[in-house]
């Protein structure tokens, strides 16, 4: 069985947002710095998902 990785984009910069233009629909990204994760709505906005870094680590864990 072949060992599939998942990366989603992400940014290692304090306080880096990502654009619309760099995110798919429901597409992930994670600034690792801030311990945040952001995602593009279907209205074409980007949302943040988290507001504390315990949602951030329940995430990563849920996503593996």
């Amino acid at each position: 069985m072949a060992n599939n990785v998942i990366q989603h984009k992400r940014s290692s910069i304090p306080a880096r947002i990502p654009t619309a233009n760099s995110l798919a629909v429901g597409e992930l990204a994670i600034n690792l710095a801030d311990k945040k994760i952001y995602t593009k709505d279907g209205n074409g906005n980007v949302q943040q998902l988290n507001t504390a870094e315990d949602d951030v680590i329940a995430l990563v864990v849920a996503l593996g």
